[in-house]
C-alpha cells in the first residue's frame, strides 16, 4: 500500500508528461461548467494543449466544501515550461525505461500495466484538497495530522484501478471496500483509500469521509475562489485564513488585520514566471494597512545579508515583491529569474536519476 497509494500521488501527479498518445484516448466526462466562475486574476497562463483543453475543471469538480486549502495543476500548461521539456521529460523517460530492481518497485510497475495506467502520458489535470489544518498548527490543544485528497483526471478506463490495486497490493494487505457507493481500497488501518469516481477521476484520500466528500462533484472551487484560469493556483478560504492567523498568536505581524483578511489565492505565470498573491479584505482600508504592514517586513529583509539555501533563496526573491492594495483586494507579485527555475528543475532531474524520488 505504501508504494500503491503515496507513489501513485507522484507518479501520475506531478510526473505526468504531455505526449502526442493522449489525444487518442477517450476522454472522461466534462467538468461542470460552474467551475468557470472562479475570482480573476491578473497573471497570464500558458495556453493549454488542445488535446487536452476538454478536460479542464474534471480533477477540480470533486474538490469538496470542506477544503481549507484548494490546489489545481493544469499539467499541460505546466509541461509547456521549456525547462520541463528539456530537464526533466527526459529524466523521466531514462526512469521508466528502467527495470525496477527491487519487490515493491516490480510491483508497482505491474499495477500501472494491469491498470492501464502510462503516467507519462495519460494524467491532465491534479487537484488537492487539505482539511482539518488547526491540528497541524503549533499550539494546537489537540494534535491531528491534516486530511490529504489528491484528484487525478487521467484518460484512464473506469472500474480500472480498484482490480489492479488489488491484485498488486497483496503484500500489503490492501482490502476492498465500498464507500458511498464506489468501490475503493485501504490499507490495514483504514487511513488510505483510493478508487474511481463514476467520471474516471482517480480519488486518493486519508480518511474515509474526504474520499466521500470528494465523490460528490459540486461548485466548491467556484465559491471558494480557486483561479481556475491559470495552470498553477492555491485558495485559502477566508475562516481557514483568520484560523491560521489567530493561532500564531502576538508573533504575527499582521495581527490587527486578522478579523479583516477573506480570502487568498496564490497563482503562478509560467509565462511571465511570476508568482502572484491576492488576498481579500473586508474594506479598503483594511487592504492598504495589510499592504502596508507587509512593505514594511519587505522593507527589513531588503536590509539584511544575503542567505544561502533554499529558504535563503525565498527571503531574498521577496525583496523584490511587489505590493499594492487595489480597493479591498491585497496583491502581492513576484518575479522568479528563469536562471533559478532552471537551476530547480535540473536539481529535480539529478534527484529523479538517482532514484531519490520513488
Amino acid at each position: 500500500m505504501k508504494r500503491v497509494l503515496v507513489t501513485t500521488l507522484l507518479a501520475l501527479g506531478v510526473f505526468a508528461c504531455d505526449k502526442e498518445e493522449t489525444a487518442q484516448k477517450e476522454p472522461a466526462a466534462s467538468a461542470q461548467a460552474a467551475l468557470t466562475g472562479a475570482a480573476p486574476s491578473t497573471v497570464t497562463a500558458a495556453a493549454p494543449s488542445a488535446k487536452r483543453a476538454g478536460k479542464a475543471g474534471l480533477a477540480t469538480a470533486h474538490l469538496a466544501a470542506s477544503c481549507e486549502v484548494l490546489a489545481r495543476v493544469d499539467v499541460a500548461a505546466l509541461l509547456a515550461l521549456p525547462a520541463i521539456k528539456k530537464e526533466i521529460v527526459p529524466a523521466l523517460e531514462e526512469m521508466k525505461a528502467k527495470e525496477p530492481k527491487d519487490d515493491s518497485g516490480k510491483r508497482f510497475k505491474a499495477f500501472l500495466t494491469e491498470a492501464g495506467i502510462d503516467p507519462l502520458k495519460d494524467v491532465s489535470e491534479l487537484a488537492l484538497c487539505i482539511t482539518d489544518l488547526a491540528g497541524a498548527m503549533p499550539g494546537a490543544a489537540t494534535r491531528k495530522e491534516p486530511g490529504v485528497t489528491l484528484l487525478l483526471a487521467a484518460s484512464v478506463k473506469p472500474g480500472a484501478l480498484v482490480p489492479a490495486l488489488l491484485k498488486h497490493g497483496k503484500a500489503d494487505k490492501v482490502s476492498e471496500t465500498e464507500i458511498g457507493g464506489v468501490k475503493a481500497v485501504t490499507d490495514p488501518k483504514g487511513e488510505m483509500f483510493a478508487g474511481q469516481a463514476a467520471d474516471g477521476v482517480i480519488l486518493v484520500a486519508k480518511g474515509k469521509g474526504d474520499f466521500e466528500a470528494a465523490l460528490k462533484a459540486g461548485d466548491a472551487a467556484g465559491k471558494l475562489g480557486l483561479p481556475l484560469e491559470v495552470p498553477i493556483a492555491f485558495a485559502i478560504p477566508g475562516d481557514t485564513m483568520q484560523t491560521l492567523m489567530k493561532q500564531a498568536g502576538q508573533q504575527n505581524p499582521f495581527a490587527a488585520q486578522v478579523d479583516k483578511v477573506g480570502r487568498a489565492a496564490l497563482t503562478a505565470d509560467l509565462v511571465k514566471n511570476t508568482l502572484a498573491v491576492r488576498i481579500d479584505m473586508a474594506d479598503e482600508k483594511a487592504a492598504m494597512e495589510l499592504a502596508g504592514a507587509l512593505k514594511m517586513i519587505l522593507g527589513q529583509l531588503s536590509k539584511g545579508p544575503a542567505q544561502a539555501g533554499p529558504m535563503g533563496m525565498a527571503g531574498n526573491a521577496l525583496k523584490d515583491a511587489k505590493v499594492d492594495a487595489i480597493g479591498k483586494e491585497l496583491v502581492a507579485e513576484l518575479a522568479i529569474p528563469a536562471a533559478q527555475i532552471e537551476a530547480l528543475t535540473k536539481q529535480l532531474a539529478e534527484s529523479i536519476r538517482k532514484g531519490e524520488l520513488r
